[in-house]
Formats: C-alpha cells, sequence, structure tokens
C-alpha cells in the first residue's frame, strides 16, 4: 500500500500543476513542521497530503508487526526456529511483550527501521 501510494504521488508530482509544490508542503506538514505556507497549491493539495500520510501509515505498520515480540506477526516467523522449551517459554511471555517493547524498544526500533525506510520513500519521491 505504502508503494502504490508513493506511484500515486509521483504521478500527481508530473500531472498535476505546481504539484511538486504541493507534495513538498504535505511532505512537511506529516511531518509536523510549522509554518508551512499553502496558498497558491492546487486544489487537489489535500489528496497529496492524504497519500502521504497513506505511505507514513502503512510503513508504520509494516515495521510495527514484524517486530519480534509476541502477540505481533514478526514473532511467528521467529517462534519456528526456536527450540520446543525455549518456544514455550516465549509464548508465556506474549502477554507482556507489547509492554516491554512499549516502554523499552520503541524508540530504537523507530529509529532503527522506520525513520530509514521512511527515508528511502522520501528520496525516491523527491527524485523522481
Amino acid at each position: 500500500m505504502a508503494t502504490t501510494a508513493l506511484i500515486l504521488l509521483v504521478v500527481f508530482k508530473h500531472a498535476v500543476p505546481n504539484g511538486a509544490a504541493a507534495i513538498q508542503s504535505a511532505m512537511l506538514i506529516a511531518n509536523r513542521f510549522h509554518g508551512v505556507e499553502t496558498d497558491n497549491l492546487p486544489a487537489l493539495f489535500p489528496l497529496a497530503l492524504l497519500l502521504y500520510f497513506g505511505v507514513l501509515i502503512n510503513l508504520l505498520l509494516f515495521v510495527f508487526n514484524l517486530i519480534p515480540v509476541p502477540p505481533l506477526d514478526g514473532s511467528h516467523v521467529l517462534r519456528q526456529f526456536l527450540p520446543y522449551r525455549v518456544e514455550q517459554v516465549y509464548d508465556r511471555i506474549g502477554m507482556y511483550g507489547l509492554l516491554i517493547l512499549f516502554l523499552f524498544g520503541g524508540r530504537f526500533i523507530f529509529g532503527t527501521f522506520y525513520y530509514p525506510l521512511l527515508g528511502v520513500f522520501d528520496r525516491v519521491l523527491t527524485a523522481m
């Protein structure tokens, strides 16, 4: 979905007059920069903003679901490679996995995986 939204943003950039400025403003607004000028942007600017938020949300969901902490989807992949006794312990920590993740690992995981992946999408969008 993030790739589809990126492709639609590239089409938007080339098909809509002043589309590049609309996408640049959408990127700045989505990344919480203050004082972004929205004057003289095309009427389809909300569409660019929606598509860019689509990229952000889908990349976030992609990274979040691949984290190997129970009960997330990534834990089901890792679990297949564990010995039986370790697998049982791993399943028992499932109740506390998300709590541990939110308390200790969120900044590390998103700094390591999400922001670099978003940077790739942003570079592709600005280069095309």
